[in-house]
């Protein structure tokens, strides 16, 4: 009921399981991706099963050293998985002084034949930290989001729909100020070159000059 009602809405179904049984089951329902939690990114029984799902996979590394991650990276990379890294940091929230945002360049220089993403547990009103990780280069994001009730609060670091909704505006927000216009360059558009044109000095002649006479740089004055 829940994979029809996520794919009734246009979305992209996944699920995070955290044993070889939760493997099958995300098989057995078609699931679009399987999501490896930090915690059991050092699980290899659940690893191997999951290498041989046939699904994209994506992997949080919170709490993963540089070493940790390069053996995640040979063990897909070798069995020819479709996979993503998402840098994390396991702390729940995580305060903004050990999100370590530069761990995202040496991921993406390290890892380049793979997308890079970043999965948050920062404060659910915090939505720099998203935008950044857009500047980054990240191309995924994750956040959790709760609907809370009467009898279900939420903890410190999930988003209620509200908050969820202006992160989403945020990050669209983001990658429209970080898209290339050019692919590969930068673009340069007519309004851009006239206000630097208006703001450009120009060329006057300090007297009246005949035709086809040279002129000498004694004859001329820059000014705006």
């Amino acid at each position: 009921e829940l994979v029809n009602a996520v794919r009734a809405e246009g979305m992209i179904t996944m699920s995070t399981p955290f044993d070889e049984t939760g493997v099958e089951w995300c098989m057995d329902q078609g699931l679009d991706i399987i999501k490896i939690a930090s915690c059991s990114s050092a699980d290899w029984p659940l690893l191997a099963k999951a290498s041989r799902a046939m699904r994209p996979l994506i992997i949080s590394t919170g709490g993963k050293t540089i070493e940790d991650i390069d053996k995640l990276y040979n063990f897909f990379t070798h069995r020819g998985c479709d996979f993503a890294f998402m840098h994390c940091i396991a702390e729940y929230p995580a305060p903004e002084s050990s999100l370590q945002l530069d761990f995202i360049d040496k991921m993406r220089r390290r890892y380049r034949d793979i997308t890079i993403g970043y999965s948050g547990h920062e404060d659910p009103d915090n939505n720099i930290v998203g935008m950044m990780a857009v500047a980054k280069g990240v191309k995924i994001l994750e956040r959790h989001v709760g609907l809370p009730t009467e009898t279900i609060k939420l903890n410190a670091y999930s988003m209620n729909p509200e908050q969820a909704d202006k992160w989403v505006e945020d990050i669209k927000r983001a990658r429209t100020m970080c898209v290339l216009q050019r692919e590969g360059q930068k673009y340069v558009s007519q309004a851009e070159l006239d206000s630097l044109r208006s703001l450009m000095r120009g060329v006057y002649a300090k007297r009246d000059i005949a035709e086809g006479e040279i002129l000498k740089e004694e004859d001329v004055f820059f000014a705006m």
